[in-house]
């Protein structure tokens, strides 16, 4: 199963025991900026001097991936200049929304009635947690690949993820940040 780089930061933002989010905010915001890189890598968005472009509105085949990039693109062409900050500030919520509502609807999460602001949902109960091992030893193997590297510096950033020990080999400007069974 894909699963967005947006998705990855909700899911391992879900705590193991209780399925609640942590870190909810700025767990969101590394959402809206997950699915901004991965629109980026996709080639649909391009980031220069702070600025956000549409290179092309095509769409990616994800559901989840094209409605936020119709969303952009219809924002970007109403400002004169887009800003990538200004883009974000307004989508966070919005983006966090839009993936609980991809994982809801492939059974990876259920919504949490309970539950306020852009969390709105839980781990599924009794799920294996598959993609989350799967997600910790993608972020543990050395040299990351661009879309692990990417994750791995929106956990970092969002003060999700802790600095690792030197891994053996790799020189200090190397070091990369992991996501921490704590966190």
């Amino acid at each position: 199963m894909r699963v967005t780089l947006g998705e990855e930061i909700m899911l391992l933002a879900l705590d193991e025991e209780s399925g609640t989010e942590r870190e909810r905010a700025a767990a969101a915001w590394a959402v809206a900026a997950g699915t901004l890189v991965e629109l980026s890598l996709a080639g649909r968005l391009s980031v220069a001097g702070g600025r956000l472009g549409v290179r092309d509105t095509a769409p990616t085949g994800i559901r989840l991936l094209d409605g936020r990039l119709r969303l952009a693109h219809d924002w970007a062409e109403r400002r004169r200049r887009p800003s990538v900050g200004d883009w974000l500030a307004l989508d966070a919520a919005g983006a966090a929304g839009a993936t609980a509502d991809s994982l809801r609807r492939r059974g990876l999460v259920i919504a949490d009635a309970g539950a306020r602001g852009p969390f709105p949902v839980r781990r599924v109960p009794g799920s294996d947690g598959a993609v989350e091992r799967g997600l910790r030893a993608r972020l543990a193997a050395l040299p990351h690949d661009p879309r692990t590297g990417a994750l791995a510096a929106l956990l970092h950033a969002a003060g999700m993820a802790a600095p690792a020990p030197e891994p053996e080999g790799y020189p200090l400007p190397l070091r990369t940040p992991l996501l921490t069974a704590a966190v």
